[in-house]
């Protein structure tokens, strides 16, 4: 990305620039990404205990018919694990409540 002003940035390679937009000068408050004519805005939410995230409430065996698939979740020290048939074990990290960042590209 290069950068416009302090707050815009162009992506290179593509017609899209991105601009932070601050509450007071410093808190990033809202994210706005201008693409090919559309603007898709995304406001960032409060920060969360993730330290109060249940790991457990999210173990098991998750299957979805659309991909024709199964993921199996489970806790391995204090951090939820995902296994896949086909796939490497990854890790997953809570980023807030019911939300999670993975270490697969296809997760987070």
């Amino acid at each position: 990305m290069t950068p416009i002003s302090t707050a815009e940035y162009k992506v290179e390679g593509d017609e899209a620039k991105i601009k932070f937009i601050t509450n007071d000068g410093k808190n990033i408050e809202r994210i706005k990404l201008h693409q090919e004519g559309q603007i898709m805005e995304v406001i960032l939410g409060e920060a969360s205990d993730k330290t109060s995230v249940n790991l457990s409430d999210f173990s098991g065996e998750y299957h979805t018919e659309e991909l024709s698939t199964t993921y199996y979740f489970t806790i391995i020290d204090d951090t939820l694990d995902a296994k896949h048939s086909r796939l490497s074990d990854f890790n997953l990290y809570p980023i807030k409540d019911d939300i999670f960042n993975g270490e697969a590209r296809f997760f987070g």
